[in-house]
């Protein structure tokens, strides 16, 4: 994790990517297994030109990807090492059609995660960087005999009192078991609920 350190370390304000723009590039690039061109980079994760040409140079320097100039960049088996610790964590990630009415904002991402319930705690910390990154509501649930429970919050069943939700949250998290979290990150942005979330998840991972 020393490497994400270090590569968190180099980004200062004036910067339109965040750390979660560098696990998402390592993950796509491990899904297609072969070169992918910058363009085509920054289309997948939303930066432009002059973004994606910095994140790729300073995980190539670190030695996470490979860049050949006609055909692309490459995940490294370094990088495939650090992606594999960080999915101990992260198992899944996806858009909510339904979370609207608990969170009170259009856009919305839920976020499968797994040993973590420890650093996150009752969620405040998780909260207070997401906001940092632009997030506007950040919702923790625990599931737990077959509910899911907000943290901090005992009168809501999301069974219940929520049932579209509840399953959709099923429908899409379909490896979900007992002292798992769905972190809900909600946003007026589409992309700002999904890049908030991930680069706070990832801040406390290895902070």
């Amino acid at each position: 994790m020393e490497t994400l350190k270090n590569l968190c370390s180099h980004i200062g304000a004036g910067y339109l990517f965040s750390i979660a723009h560098f696990y998402l590039i390592l993950d796509y690039l491990s899904s297609v297994k072969k070169p992918v061109g910058r363009y085509i980079l920054g289309k997948k994760i939303g930066l432009g030109q002059g973004s994606i040409r910095t994140v790729l140079r300073r995980l190539s320097e670190a030695g996470l990807i490979s860049t050949y100039k006609k055909r692309g960049s490459q995940i490294t088996e370094k990088g495939s090492v650090l992606l594999s610790e960080l999915k101990k964590y992260i198992i899944e990630i996806e858009e909510l059609n339904d979370a609207e009415q608990l969170t009170m904002y259009p856009f919305n991402y839920g976020f499968q995660i797994r040993n973590f319930l420890n650093m996150v705690g009752t969620g405040i910390k998780l909260r207070d960087e997401a906001i940092k990154f632009g997030a506007k509501c950040i919702t923790s649930l625990l599931f737990k005999n077959d509910n899911f429970i907000i943290l901090g919050v005992d009168e809501f069943n999301i069974k219940r009192d929520f049932n579209k939700l509840y399953n959709e949250l099923k429908q899409k998290f379909e490896t979900i078991r007992n002292n798992d979290l769905i972190i809900i990150s909600a946003a007026e942005n589409k992309n700002i609920a999904k890049i908030s979330l991930l680069s706070a998840i990832i801040l406390l991972i290895i902070s």
